[in-house]
């Protein structure tokens, strides 16, 4: 089974013991690049430390893709183009869910 660790806008109630046992739980982060920053502030470890504690790594980067650190590939997936920006409601959940599937 596949287990992804997503806390979104909750992350800050974490506090670093938290996040760390969760890095040693042996699943993949889903963050998009605020949480990616945050995530290492409150667990005080480095980007590197928080890549390598996990299976794998995605941060989203809205309208510039994502990034999929898995081991040693580092893999960006373009963002989807679009011609008229209507509502971003909900993006981030629609790329979850086809992470997911």
């Amino acid at each position: 089974m596949i287990t992804f660790f997503d806390p979104g806008q909750p992350l800050s109630a974490f506090d670093s013991g938290q996040l760390r046992s969760v890095m040693e739980l042996g699943v993949y982060l889903i963050v998009n690049e605020y949480e990616n920053e945050l995530f290492q502030k409150l667990a005080e470890v480095s980007f590197d430390e928080m890549v390598d504690a996990f299976v794998g790594v995605v941060v989203t980067q809205g309208e510039n893709g994502s990034t999929l650190y898995l081991s040693d590939n580092i893999v960006h997936v373009e963002a989807f183009p679009v011609d008229q920006i209507v509502d971003p409601t909900g993006c981030g959940d629609a790329y979850r869910g086809g992470l997911l599937w």
